[in-house]
């Protein structure tokens, strides 16, 4: 018996998920899994290096993963997936009972119709602190956004959306406590590890040059998941600082911080005296083995 699923975006996101998704579901369902992923790229994980690609080139084969290249999904119906190719080709895949969507960022109409400045894909136009310049009250950070100092850069990484959210934590808190001259500059790193679960106790890597698919491989990337995870606890989002900074907490009491070494009960003070206090929305990781989320995707203001 057979289980198709067709995934749509060939990038990070849908190889993982091409991988992992028949590795549990071969497991749980007792069910052979057929996958084929349909992306726009012209080859699977095109962002990569020539031997990373090649390394995710043998493995999806290995696994019997097939890929449909330069094409996008136009239609999905019941049991069947409608697929258009660059020449304008049209192809219908009958029998498919998943279809799971994975594809690249795309900018959101609420920026431009909010009359800020964007580019010419609509994404939003920051400063080096994150900072809509016109409007000093807005920030955004991830796949929203276009760094003006950087052309094209960073890539649309969960990576750099991660490492951005403390920078706009105190960004905000700054800006709320009224020092609005202290920003705090997001500097994304030039180049990352990069690492693909391939679902069997193993990852694929590539840095510096090197390639890997190997058990280690993927203990790393479960360790440093959960280190990204540990740092976004809300407490951990506030530096203690040491300038005497008072906070007013139930408009009463004043604490001050002067002395406050920058230990965890310090940040869960912080956190729990700054004056607009803020949440965490994470999204759970689909191809981990555990329940646990990683990646921080946005913040909002508590009601």
């Amino acid at each position: 018996t057979w289980v198709k699923i067709v995934i749509s975006g060939s990038g990070a996101a849908g190889l993982e998920l091409s991988m992992c998704l028949q590795q549990r579901w071969q497991q749980k369902l007792k069910k052979n899994i057929d996958i084929t992923i349909i992306g726009g790229s012209a080859e699977v994980g095109q962002q990569y290096r020539p031997e990373m690609r090649k390394m995710i080139h043998i493995t999806l084969a290995q696994k019997d993963i097939k890929s449909i290249n330069s094409a996008k999904v136009i239609e999905i119906g019941k049991n069947y997936v409608v697929y258009e190719t660059r020449g304008k080709e049209q192809f219908k895949s009958e029998g498919v009972d998943k279809v799971v969507w994975a594809t690249g960022a795309e900018s959101h109409e609420l920026p431009k119709n909010s009359g800020l400045e964007v580019d010419d894909k609509g994404f939003m136009y920051v400063n080096k602190n994150l900072q809509v310049s016109k409007y000093p009250n807005i920030f955004g950070a991830g796949d929203c956004i276009h760094i003006q100092s950087y052309d094209n850069f960073p890539p649309k990484a969960g990576v750099y959306a991660v490492r951005a959210g403390p920078v706009i934590a105190n960004n905000l808190q700054n800006i709320v406590e009224g020092r609005g001259d202290q920003l705090e500059e997001f500097i994304p790193q030039q180049e990352f590890l990069s690492l693909i679960c391939t679902g069997d106790g193993k990852s694929i890597g590539g840095k510096f040059g090197l390639t890997w698919n190997t058990v280690w491989g993927w203990i790393m990337k479960d360790y440093i998941d959960r280190l990204f995870m540990n740092m976004f606890y809300p407490w951990r989002l506030f530096k203690v600082k040491e300038a005497g900074v008072l906070i007013r907490r139930n408009k009463e009491e004043l604490i001050d911080r002067k002395d406050q070494q920058e230990t965890e009960e310090a940040r869960k003070r912080a956190y729990s005296y700054t004056v607009q206090e803020l949440s965490l929305i994470h999204i759970s990781e689909p191809t981990r083995q555990a329940e646990i989320s990683y990646a921080v995707f946005c913040l909002k203001k508590k009601k």
